[in-house]
């Protein structure tokens, strides 16, 4: 659909795209990335043929760019700018009308039933029926934003190219349209060309990302394999963060905040509290645990009742409480602490069986280092553990984030000198209570 051949250009003599080269397919969402003045919108105007190119080609459906005259290439291609023009008064419907202009010949350019036609059917397929008679100033940026789409799309081309179409938008209506572009795409088969600031909306709707810098192509390739944390940050200058996206198999990018963990010393209270222990964090901790239902959270307060209640559903989102389960309670709840260098361990059980083991870690754990962690653990409960014990403690982890000197290896260690230590204070407090019973 789109062939650009190591091509060049700008608006003096240095030219600001560099030897660009890459190919668009019929159907196709690509999507184009990179920093401020890396060259983005310069390379829009050079495949729409508002900037002449110094060298190299771009082929459109096979025939030279050059080869177009403008309302052929109208025909086959549309821009939609940053910032469309929108002091004049016309009413929404005009607007869209407008689009229908490379269609018109001669001087009197009569609109007739197919551009009726058309029109009708756009404004039907973007919802903008009971704005068409309003003046377009009086619509939201959103709405204006579906007009300009709409005139579009009234063109009919095959390649909808767009510069940075969710500039200035809330998120309900940057979702709303790049779902109604998508659709496109995936409907229609229109081309989709478009320059994104924003990294995840590049990452959950584009096919093809082209990574920009210094007007040179960094790399193209699927979301999956060019929005790498150590690329992207190398790109734009700043420490950026992968992580999967929960639903989709797309990637997520975030930061950090400088100042995130810096100026607070990391304390962690322990202490009873009627029929519950607490743990009090004066920071929120990243917690995963395998307890059904409670994924990642960041938690500050962690209650662990004593015995079974009900209604201890209802939990906040930035409060972990844990009962225990009707089916298991029996005995004495006991409660064993061990300390280490960087973690605090808690385990929670009853004479014979342990209910739930918290790790509360001065540290940070990627996320695959949660599940690593969730592994080694299973491992050692299965090695300390007599075949008859059958059960599995409630695991629960809880991570400062903050402390990324040490390494994943030392918590590792401490994590299994603690349960080892843990065991044996449980042995030795089964040794007294048998002693106990035989004396008496």
């Amino acid at each position: 659909m789109i062939e650009v051949d190591n091509l060049s250009g700008g608006y003096g003599a240095s030219p600001v795209v560099k030897d660009i080269s890459f190919t668009v397919e019929k159907g196709t969402f690509f999507g184009i990335i990179g920093p401020n003045g890396c060259g983005k919108t310069t390379l829009l105007k050079l495949l729409t043929g508002v900037l002449p190119n110094k060298n190299g080609f771009i082929y459109i459906e096979g025939r030279l760019l050059e080869s177009y005259n403008r309302k052929e290439l109208a025909r086959k291609i549309t821009l939609l700018p940053q910032q469309p023009e929108v002091s004049f008064s016309y009413t929404v419907r005009d607007v869209i009308a407008m689009g229908r202009y490379p269609y018109k010949k001669g001087l009197f350019h009569f609109f007739d039933e197919t551009d009726e036609k058309k029109v009708r059917e756009v404004i039907r397929q973007l919802g903008l029926e009971k704005y068409q008679d309003l003046p377009l100033p009086s619509l939201s940026g959103g709405e204006q934003q579906r007009v300009f789409l709409a005139k579009a799309l009234v063109q009919e081309p095959s390649i909808l190219i767009l510069d940075e179409p969710t500039n200035h938008l809330d998120v309900s209506f940057q979702i709303e349209l790049m779902n109604l572009i998508k659709e496109l795409v995936n409907t229609q088969k229109v081309t989709v060309i478009a320059v994104l600031h924003d990294l995840n909306m590049a990452s959950l709707y584009c096919d093809q990302i082209l990574l920009m810098k210094d007007g040179r192509r960094v790399s193209i390739n699927e979301p999956n394999q060019v929005l790498h944390s150590e690329t992207l940050g190398e790109v734009y200058g700043t420490a950026l963060e992968r992580k999967e996206h929960p639903i989709v198999p797309k990637p997520l990018i975030t930061f950090q905040p400088t100042d995130f963990g810096k100026k607070t010393k990391w304390n962690l209270q322990q202490y009873d509290e009627r029929d519950m222990w607490v743990v009090e964090s004066n920071i929120y901790l990243k917690t995963l645990t395998t307890e059904a239902g409670k994924g990642i959270n960041w938690v500050k307060r962690f209650e662990f009742h004593k015995n079974f209640h009900v209604g201890l559903e209802n939990q906040s989102s930035d409060k972990f409480m844990y009962t225990v389960r009707r089916e298991i309670e029996h005995g004495k709840q006991n409660l064993i602490k061990v300390q280490k260098d960087n973690l605090h361990v808690l385990s929670l059980g009853t004479f014979d069986r342990e209910n739930v083991l918290g790790f509360f870690i001065n540290g940070y754990l990627g996320e695959s280092e949660f599940f690593q962690i969730f592994m080694k653990i299973g491992q050692w409960l299965s090695s300390f553990s007599s075949p008859e014990e059958n059960h599995d403690p409630v695991i629960l982890l809880a991570a400062t984030q903050v402390n990324s000197e040490v390494s994943i290896e030392t918590i590792a260690v401490e994590m299994k000198e603690a349960l080892i230590e843990i065991a044996e204070k449980k042995n030795k407090k089964e040794e007294n209570d048998e002693n106990l019973y035989e004396k008496g």
